[in-house]
């Protein structure tokens, strides 16, 4: 959930979640989320509910209509499915591609690759299935922001001597375009 802190302070929610905490101690299933929800069950106007392209969740891969054709930009992780393999293993491949990631690098060639890799050798779900089909999206998202930094081929392919002439490296700066 993005929060406006600023006007979460406003609102004074720590001091109406510790209230409710108080209240609904050993009911809470999932306190954190429970107690948001009764918070702004009665000021429901305080919430900007985003859509599932900002807030991609697993129901999304099942649901086709869920979404109108819309590619996820930001996935959501309840239920552990960025933790545990069995209950998502399209999100715990993307978790461990982005954990694998080092910042500064090529965004296409060290996490759109990797997540494609991990995306094609792990079961076969509805998310998975989506996640591919997002693929070509990401990829091109990430090119142009890989371009912006001023990355070439050099940068995104590995080192120069994995290039056997200067000809491979042109044919592949044109495919970047």
């Amino acid at each position: 959930m993005a929060m406006n802190l600023t006007r979460m302070r406003e609102y004074r929610l720590q001091s109406i979640v510790e209230d409710l905490m108080k209240k609904y101690d050993k009911k809470l299933i999932l306190p954190d989320q429970d107690l948001l929800n009764i918070a702004f069950h009665d000021d429901p106007e305080r919430l900007h509910l985003l859509s599932c392209r900002w807030n991609y969740r697993t129901d999304n891969c099942k649901h086709d209509s869920s979404c109108r054709g819309e590619t996820a930009a930001l996935l959501h992780g309840s239920r552990y499915v960025f933790v545990k393999t069995d209950k998502g293993p399209a999100y715990r491949a993307a978790f461990l591609a982005m954990k694998e990631y080092q910042l500064g690098t090529s965004l296409e060639a060290n996490f759109i690759n990797k997540l494609q890799e991990r995306l094609r050798s792990t079961r076969k779900t509805p998310c998975v299935t989506k996640f591919l089909a997002f693929l070509e999206d990401w990829r091109g998202l990430a090119r142009e922001l890989d371009i912006e930094r001023g990355w070439n081929c050099t940068t995104i392919c590995g080192s120069v001597r994995e290039h056997t002439n200067a000809k491979s490296i042109l044919q592949y700066k044109k495919k970047l375009k």
